[in-house]
């Protein structure tokens, strides 16, 4: 019995072992991409949408794009929302929005119910890893990534660290505006809509 109980224990802490060391060399000595910045190029991604269409940053048809980075869980996603519907609706022929769902830390099908209860009239992303595990390991696999390093774009090469996040990219492809944070009514009208108003101006 003893025995037993001390070769679980062993295995136990060579388990705990082997995923701090995984975690110190994704973290620490792994190289990252720097975090998307104002005046720099926005991170290309290829991510499958809810219409099953493969989007990257060149879908966005020569238009301005706004990616909202967002969860259903998540109480400023919803109440912003309504104001992003507005905004497409508003200047769709200039501007085109992503609405890319951190799917790792969600699922699918709150996803979809998401969408039907606010009639989402542009694409929504699912950020999401190709093969993911279940249970613990598919919690580790969405912060750490897979076994060939590969990592959601949400948790990784745009830096997200809290929802909603929203980047204004403009007609070249550049971050002009990064928002953390919900976008209130008021926010969308002194800033984000003059912003959009701004670089349809700039185009001409």
């Amino acid at each position: 019995m003893n025995i037993r109980r001390n070769t679980m224990v062993i295995i136990s802490l060579i388990l705990i072992a082997g995923l701090l060391g995984y975690t110190v060399y994704q973290n620490v000595i792994l190289p990252r991409n720097a975090s998307p910045e104002i005046g720099k190029a926005a991170p290309d991604f290829e991510l499958n949408g809810l219409d099953n269409t493969v989007y990257t940053l060149d879908s966005r048809d020569n238009k301005l794009l706004i990616i909202n980075f967002w969860a259903t869980w998540c109480r400023p996603c919803r109440n912003e929302m309504p104001e992003l519907i507005q905004l497409y609706e508003e200047y769709n022929d200039e501007l085109e929005i992503f609405a890319i769902n951190a799917t790792t830390l969600d699922t699918v099908y709150n996803v979809e119910s998401f969408v039907e209860e606010f009639e989402l009239p542009f694409p929504v992303l699912l950020d999401e890893l190709e093969e993911e595990k279940e249970g613990f390991l598919g919690m580790l696999q969405s912060v750490l990534g897979d076994e060939n390093g590969n990592e959601s774009i949400a948790l990784s090469t745009y830096d997200i660290n809290a929802f909603p996040t929203t980047f204004v990219i403009d007609y070249e492809g550049v971050i002009r505006q990064i928002y953390i944070g919900e976008i209130s009514s008021e926010m969308m009208k002194n800033q984000l809509e003059p912003k959009i108003v701004e670089l349809i101006n700039e185009k001409k």
